[in-house]
């Protein structure tokens, strides 16, 4: 990943990636809460399952994206060294949760029921110990509230540079 000073913007596939993550990731962050306190039934199981799904995406597309930016070249910043020092940490801690927090999901289901993918199931990867299920599904719900945390830091520091400083940095990711 280097930085050129020619490049002012991100490229279409990294500003298509960075948007189609985060509209995945703010819409299974409200879909975690909405679910966590339904009723055991039916209908929770479906949302589960599709929260499980859109997350299976995400890690995909999470992968992809680490790939595509490693390859990249990244748009230049007018910056003191300690807020890219500060920008530089949170986007390595959203890439780090981004990725974990639906591997770890991906372990716990693998010692538990299995993993649902829209409609095609697999089996347990490993012998269900619901206690290794459990202890991963702890993390991931932590891991989760860090990665809610780091995406409203984001989102706040990207509306305080519109809007406050007024450098236009949705102009570097958003479509042309």
């Amino acid at each position: 990943m280097t930085s050129n000073t020619a490049v002012t913007r991100y490229n279409s596939i990294s500003i298509a990636l960075h948007w189609a993550v985060a509209i995945l990731i703010i819409g299974l962050i409200i879909l975690g809460w909405y679910m966590a306190g339904l009723p055991r039934d039916e209908f929770r199981s479906t949302l589960y399952n599709l929260h499980k799904s859109f997350g299976a995406i995400v890690l995909g597309l999470i992968l992809l994206r680490i790939i595509w930016r490693l390859r990249s070249v990244l748009p230049s910043q007018e910056v003191g060294h300690l807020q890219q020092v500060l920008i530089e940490f949170a986007h390595f801690g959203l890439y780090l949760l981004m990725f974990a927090v639906p591997f770890i999901a991906l372990v716990a289901g693998s010692f538990n029921r299995g993993y649902t993918f829209f409609q095609w199931h697999w089996e347990p990867l490993f012998a269900k110990d619901p206690d290794l299920a459990h202890f991963f599904m702890d993390w991931h719900g932590w891991l989760a509230y860090a990665l809610t945390a780091l995406v409203a830091g984001h989102i706040l520091a990207a509306l305080h540079h519109q809007f406050v400083v007024k450098d236009n940095i949705f102009r570097r990711i958003w479509f042309s």
